[in-house]
């Protein structure tokens, strides 16, 4: 079975989430909804998506902000732009500010099914990365980046090269070990690049979220009816290194098979000739849990156990190593600077809450929060405010506690009248007020475990007042 498409719909008005979700029945998607550019960057954040529908709904100018930051931050994400079919010059526009494609709204359902279907295959085409094609291919976001999770002069970083520089003179499989995000892939890839291999080929497969069923073909090959032998990456990656990560998904007998060619080079698949044996390094890469420490997740202990202690490499988290954090941010920014040919830099107070700041998501999360705040950020300067730091959760600055509601509306209101162009302003009110009753019913719905008939108390509506704004707003409550 395959993975649904995720599709994120940055929109405003529940009619058109409606029209989205209906023109989209029977195709095997994944439909999240944000209200907001904010909202959409920490779903995008935690959750990657595939596709990304942005709502140009009047006024337009936040949802072509939208294009802009996003396609500043994420630069192989698709964009599909929803255009009022009674204002077609925003389709120009939109293209021009970094949309893949746009289609007019209210949508057809086979021309906005038809869009879908294109800019997902084109998305999946260009992901960046230097493995080979296929389907289980790993793929950096950012394909610049690469290796600069490695930067850094700490104690842990010097230990992690001087093991990589040992285990590249070595030929026996490897057990790369690390919490999410912390550069397993980076850490393999040193490892081939040092090793005698490095003009031959490198390939990443990621096995978590392929179906168990083909990992075994995928690995070692099939014969198929039609097309005869298949040859599988242990074949193709021709003297070069293969990196498995996720390796705790791998099927019982294909670890097993993995083992027996990690000790005897019985790696071979159905119908080769046993005098010929696969030429290739193989690395596996598996997570380590951020609250069991040392904890690995779900590898067999006997497939553990066959990694002595010379052959195990464990990348360090990034909280572990912050005197690298100041290397780290500046290379990302320098980058950055040079590929949008404006040099920024962040504001004291900007550092001081990168420098504080744990990071569970080690450096998928830094690099994640670096080019939001360069995207965000108008002037030179990256402010703090300019930082998605800590998820939708982030903790309110002791001064923002103090306001009141009023208060705070007020200041987020004088704030967005300030940067709008108002004489292209239209329908302000409603808007506001959509802004203010989304959390408002959000959050008295988590607070009663999505009883609608309490909720409706709570905030002294009708029922049926209340569904029909859930309806309106796009928002859907958990079952009660």
């Amino acid at each position: 079975m395959e993975t649904p498409l995720v599709i994120l719909l940055l929109h405003e008005w529940g009619l058109v989430i409606q029209a989205v979700e209906a023109a989209l029945t029977g195709l095997d998607v994944s439909l999240q909804t944000a209200s907001s550019l904010g909202e959409a960057l920490l779903r995008l954040q935690h959750h990657p998506v595939d596709l990304v529908m942005v709502g140009l709904s009047p006024p337009a100018h936040s949802g072509m902000e939208a294009i802009r930051q996003l396609r500043g931050i994420m630069p192989d994400l698709p964009l599909l732009a929803l255009v009022p079919r009674e204002i077609p010059s925003l389709a120009r526009s939109a293209l021009k500010t970094g949309a893949w494609d746009w289609v007019g709204v209210p949508a057809e359902p086979d021309e906005l099914r038809q869009a879908v279907r294109k800019l997902a295959a084109v998305g999946a085409a260009r992901m960046p990365g230097e493995e080979t094609e296929g389907p289980t291919a790993l793929a950096s976001p950012a394909d610049e980046d690469h290796g600069v999770e490695l930067i850094g002069s700490g104690p842990r970083l010097q230990a992690l090269r001087e093991q990589i520089s040992r285990l590249a003179r070595d030929e026996r499989p490897v057990l790369i070990l690390g919490e999410e995000g912390t550069g397993r892939q980076a850490a393999a890839r040193a490892i081939h690049h040092e090793s005698r291999r490095a003009g031959a080929p490198f390939l990443g497969l990621q096995c978590v979220g392929t179906p168990p069923e083909l990992l075994g073909a995928e690995l070692f090959g099939s014969v198929e009816p039609s097309a005869g032998l298949r040859e599988g990456r242990l074949q193709t990656t021709g003297g070069g290194t293969l990196f498995l990560d996720g390796a705790a998904v791998l099927p019982g007998e294909s670890l097993t098979r993995l083992a027996l060619l990690t000790h005897t080079g019985e790696g071979r698949p159905p119908g080769v000739p046993e005098a010929v044996g696969p030429d290739v390094r193989l690395l596996f890469g598996a997570v380590l849990s951020s609250r069991h420490p040392g904890a690995v997740a779900a590898l067999p202990p006997e497939f553990v156990a066959r990694f002595r202690e010379r052959q195990t490499l464990e990348v360090p988290p990034l909280r572990e190593r912050r005197e690298d954090l100041p290397g780290l941010i500046t290379q990302l920014l320098d980058r950055l600077s040079r590929a949008a040919r404006v040099r920024k830099y962040f504001s004291r107070e900007a550092q001081e809450l990168l420098y504080a700041y744990p990071w569970p998501g080690n450096f998928q999360e830094l690099r994640f929060i670096v080019r939001t705040g360069f995207a965000l950020a108008e002037g030179e300067t990256i402010l703090s405010a300019h930082l998605l730091i800590g998820g939708p959760h982030r903790q309110l600055s002791a001064q923002t506690e103090q306001l009141s509601i009023e208060e705070l509306l007020e200041a987020k209101l004088r704030a967005l009248l300030g940067r709008v162009n108002r004489e292209n302003l239209r329908g302000l009110y409603p808007l506001i007020l959509q802004h203010a009753e989304r959390p408002l019913l959000r959050v008295v719905l988590e607070q009663v475990q999505g009883n609608q008939l309490r909720a409706a108390e709570i905030l002294g509506i009708n029922r049926n007042t209340l569904r029909k704004k859930l309806q309106q707003l796009g928002i859907r409550p958990r079952a009660e």
